[in-house]
């Protein structure tokens, strides 16, 4: 089985994990997740690096593991440079926020939007359920606005109401990323069937989840085989 997070380097002056699945607790049900425990104990691994590097493709996963990664990274003492390298959607566009920089592919493709739940019970679980959601979108919100300096909360939060997909361009010009790479060649497929709004130029680039799960694995096990040689 390929791990679901990978460190390589990590004696080295410059450490890499690599976030190229989705963010979910040891018991979300997706399965072969990054978990926030998987994040801690491969930082424990690492010495007392200045610097280390992210490498991101995540088409997101679930908001609250999310927030406990963002925040162990965010504590975590060295300077952090992320490198969006193909796909960086739903939380994993905030979780790219901790970065002191943040790098993308030129080729890349970063999505915001509102957080969502499933719900059950009576109008009071609801309603209960839709403040919470609420909270939610504000923190996160708050995360986004705190980064950059050319877009306000407000217009992020328009923002994620209308599920918005931004190219390498359109993420740099809205503070999303401070750089982007154009020596990068990664494909970034999306199975738009997660979200629901993709426009065209996003379907374009669409692959079954399937296979989407396919490429992933197949990545990961290339970098699980070069970390153990």
């Amino acid at each position: 089985m390929t791990k679901p997070i990978i460190l390589r380097n990590a004696t080295a002056d410059t450490p890499e994990l690599w976030f190229y699945c989705e963010f979910g607790s040891d018991d979300y049900g997706y399965g072969n997740c990054i978990s926030a425990n998987a994040v801690r104990d491969a930082l424990s691994q690492i010495g007392s690096p200045r610097k280390m590097n992210i490498h991101i493709n995540c088409p997101g996963g679930d908001v609250f593991e999310a927030s406990a990664i963002y925040n162990v990274l965010k504590n975590y003492p060295a300077k952090k440079n992320i490198l969006i390298d193909g796909l960086a959607a739903s939380c994993a566009s905030w979780v790219a926020q901790v970065g002191d920089t943040i790098s993308m592919a030129e080729n890349g493709l970063m999505m915001i939007h509102d957080p969502e739940t499933m719900s059950y019970g009576n109008q009071e679980q609801l309603l209960k359920d839709a403040a919470m959601l609420g909270q939610v979108k504000s923190t996160i919100l708050g995360i986004y606005a705190a980064r950059s300096t050319k877009c306000t909360a407000e217009k992020f939060g328009a923002a994620m109401s209308a599920e918005t997909w931004y190219t390498a361009n359109e993420a740099l010009d809205c503070g999303l990323i401070d750089s982007i790479d154009p020596n990068k060649s990664v494909t970034c497929s999306v199975d738009p069937r997660r979200f629901r709004n993709a426009p065209s130029w996003v379907k374009e680039r669409s692959i079954l989840a399937d296979d989407w799960k396919k490429i992933i694995n197949e990545r990961r096990l290339q970098l699980n085989e070069a970390e153990a040689a």
